[in-house]
């Protein structure tokens, strides 16, 4: 008779269409207990699926109570998570991600069973069909994140996205303005109606959104200040006033001559009556803003750039992007020797790196200055070293050195690469090719003053070896002379045998000391 099966430990009965099916009873997520099935063509594929759900039912890992597709929970992370966690325009750029590029190629995979394999197909796929680097990378992030949060509800027990590889991606080239293109440009467009704007980006830097939020109330005309509080975007045929991009871009920045000058100029033209600065944190709002329409309303971004291409194609300069012209300032900061952390509070960097690594860039002219500043350093040194073939040589003075030179070596016994004493190198040559043993010996005039327990007992034996003598010598014990000569000579030669003895063992022993000893030694 077959053993009854206890309970939680499942079924696994053979069906009428041929096939296995096994069921267990597992927590869910909702603390109660569901009923879950399992079919395939074999016993043991069942039986390796009923294991594996009993065994994190035992580990108390709840299953999900709702069977979720890829495509239905990103489309619930994307209307009820992430809205409270990202702006408005990061929440339409993930929209488009997961509409143009996730759902179509994931959407109908089980959530719970979604695996390594087919999100590396899915990445496979895009590459093939010419999707570009940085775009599956950012489809790549979007889904990990999605799965971080399904992780957290316990839906899924890992995240497969972290371990799918992506095709690196390069930033494409940006050549920002030097100071004369800068300046061209601003003398070219001062008559410009965003002539303001150009200013505040290619002096301060400022975010594009950053200086169509910018108001009057936030401009401090009696202490000469700055501060950046909002931003102001288009989106759904209307503005929306936001706070900045980070917490560090909320910042304040000193006014300089020539921005008041465009300012007030600019309002003198536009008949704006400046408001009073209000300090704190106002409330965000899109009237009362510096960059507007001849109708009085903000800027649109798109109208900006439009306005700013079209004044650069006049002033008959390379086209660069607005955002470059943030790289344009901070290049200009770096190149006028503006320490990086002033020039990361002024573009209102959260990280010294993104200043550092991304918006600072290399300068020709710099760059050629300081090596030239090396050559004219090294350049009227005799060489140490030639090369010969593909490998190199020390230049030692028995080999290449001139008669009268050589000369000063033989009498110095200082060789002029290793500047180590010929009579402390035992064991080595006067051809060696490295300095490798000289470096590596030592003598006994190395260790006098090093204080270790056995030189320090010798010092007390020697000492008393010489009070001895002289209390013999004061109290006329002994009247030849001879006899106190000897007890000296023999503490002596007692002190020198035993200090070489220790000299010699800590040599092999003390190999990185004989480094320090003869840098010490050189300098």
């Amino acid at each position: 008779m077959a053993k009854r099966r206890a309970n939680g430990e499942g079924s696994i009965y053979h069906r009428k269409d041929g096939r296995w099916e096994a069921s267990a009873f597992v927590p869910v997520i909702n603390g109660g207990r569901k009923r879950i099935r399992f079919v395939a063509k074999s016993r043991e594929q069942v039986a390796a699926k009923l294991q594996e759900a009993l065994r994190q039912a035992r580990r108390n890992i709840p299953r999900s109570d709702r069977h979720f597709t890829v495509g239905d929970w990103l489309d619930l992370w994307l209307r009820e998570i992430m809205p409270q966690r990202v702006r408005s325009s990061t929440l339409n750029n993930y929209r488009d991600i997961i509409e143009l590029h996730l759902k179509p190629r994931l959407g109908r995979k089980k959530l719970e069973t979604l695996s390594v394999l087919t999100v590396q197909s899915a990445i496979d796929q895009m590459m093939r069909d010419g999707i570009g680097t940085r775009t599956i990378g950012k489809s790549r992030q979007v889904l990990s994140s999605a799965l971080t949060h399904a992780m957290r509800r316990e839906l899924v027990f890992r995240n497969v996205a972290m371990a799918v590889e992506v095709p690196s991606y390069r930033r494409a080239p940006i050549q920002p303005w030097t100071a004369g293109q800068a300046k061209h440009f601003l003398e070219s467009s001062r008559k410009a109606r965003l002539h303001a704007a150009y200013v505040l980006l290619l002096v301060y830097g400022m975010r594009e959104g950053e200086v169509l939020g910018l108001r009057w109330r936030d401009i401090d005309f009696d202490n000469g200040e700055i501060h950046v509080r909002q931003q102001v975007h288009h989106r759904n045929r209307q503005f929306e006033a936001s706070e900045v991009k980070t917490e560090s871009g909320r910042r304040v920045l000193p006014m300089i001559d020539v921005v008041r000058t465009v300012l007030t100029d600019y309002a003198a033209v536009r008949e704006v009556e400046i408001p009073e600065f209000v300090p704190g944190s106002p409330p965000h709002s899109t009237d009362d803003t510096v960059v507007q329409t001849q109708s009085g309303t903000p800027v649109e971004a798109s109208n900006l750039r439009r306005s700013w291409y079209r004044d650069i194609e006049r002033a008959g300069l390379p086209a660069i992007k607005i955002h470059h012209a943030r790289h344009t300032a901070a290049t200009l900061l770096a190149s006028m020797g503006v320490p990086e952390r002033e020039t990361q509070l002024i573009l209102g960097h959260s990280n010294i790196a993104t200043t550092q690594q991304i918006y600072t860039h290399a300068n020709l002219h710099i760059r050629r200055a300081a090596l030239e500043r090396i050559g004219d350093l090294i350049g009227t040194q005799k060489p140490d070293i030639e090369v010969l073939g593909s490998g190199y040589r020390q230049n030692y003075p028995q080999d290449r050195a001139t008669p009268q030179e050589a000369e000063v070596v033989k009498d110095a016994k200082d060789p002029r690469i290793t500047g180590v004493r010929s009579e402390i190198k035992p064991g080595s040559t006067d051809r060696d090719r490295t300095c490798d043993l000289r470096l590596m010996s030592l003598t006994k005039d190395t260790f006098d003053c090093v204080a270790t327990p056995v030189i320090t007992s010798l010092h007390s034996a020697t000492r008393r070896q010489f009070l001895a003598a002289v209390a013999v010598k004061k109290t006329h014990i002994f009247d030849e002379p001879a006899v106190s000569d000897r007890i000296a000579h023999h503490g002596q030669i007692l002190a020198d045998i035993s200090r070489h003895r220790q000299a010699e063992k800590l040599k092999h022993l003390s190999f990185p000391y004989n480094l320090i000893t003869h840098q010490e030694e050189l300098l």
